[in-house]
């Protein structure tokens, strides 16, 4: 079952680590922002490749806007797959740390 807290919680951790070793290799700011923005950009993928798993993520995220006009991508949801891309991509702007904010606390 897709827990949000617990997906919100790992992936700023695990952007807290990307971050670290970014800074660690001497990248400037702008190029960690670009390598998280990335790194989330995967994450989101990865997290609705299964089906039953993209079911859990609309449920549980109680996910109703399936028209283009309706969730923040713009994006018409023709499968579970993009319903859920988009249902995590509206928690992940609602309730993720803020990247330059992650950033400064890891360098």
């Amino acid at each position: 079952m897709f827990n949000k807290y617990r997906f919100i919680e790992e992936l700023n951790q695990e952007l807290k680590d990307e971050c670290l070793k970014l800074s660690l290799s001497g990248d400037s700011e702008d190029k960690i922002y670009e390598s998280l923005q990335t790194y989330i950009d995967e994450s989101l993928e990865n997290a609705v490749i299964y089906y039953n798993e993209c079911f859990d993520i609309i449920k549980a995220l109680q996910f109703t806007s399936f028209h283009a006009n309706d969730n923040d991508l713009g994006m018409r949801c023709t499968d579970v797959s993009k319903a859920a891309y988009c249902a995590l991509y509206e928690l992940i702007d609602e309730e993720l740390n803020d990247l330059y904010l992650i950033i400064k606390e890891n360098k």
